[in-house]
């Protein structure tokens, strides 16, 4: 039977993670442990085809309209899907955002103020 050497190593997390984070841009290195998958699963060619479709539909005023909270038949559709699943929600209910920041942002704002 076979021991390990002994001893310990000092080693910091945030390193750890920049080492991972590193390999995965090493192609050689298949990042079985990584939420990266890899870019050459992307069907790029198919979604710029889409992109530059949707693109040209695009209507510039929705820049604005679709924010927080969100595209209204997107809330539509949203809450048909929870009533297929038997949840009964409202649209008015669902807040769509283009992320965590903006969810955190949007979130905070309509929290009532802390007493003081």
């Amino acid at each position: 039977m076979t021991h390990p050497v002994g001893g310990s190593t000092d080693l910091r997390v945030s390193d750890f993670i920049f080492q991972i984070l590193d390999s995965v841009r090493d192609p050689s290195v298949v990042p079985l442990g990584s939420s990266f998958p890899s870019p050459y699963l992307f069907p790029l060619d198919k979604l710029g085809r889409y992109l530059a479709q949707a693109a040209r539909k695009f209507d510039p005023l929705a820049t604005v309209t679709d924010l927080p909270p969100g595209n209204e038949e997107l809330r539509r559709q949203l809450a048909l899907r929870y009533l297929a699943q038997g949840a009964n929600v409202s649209p008015q209910e669902i807040v769509i955002t283009s992320g965590a920041m903006e969810d955190s942002t949007y979130a905070s704002r309509q929290s009532p103020a802390p007493a003081i």
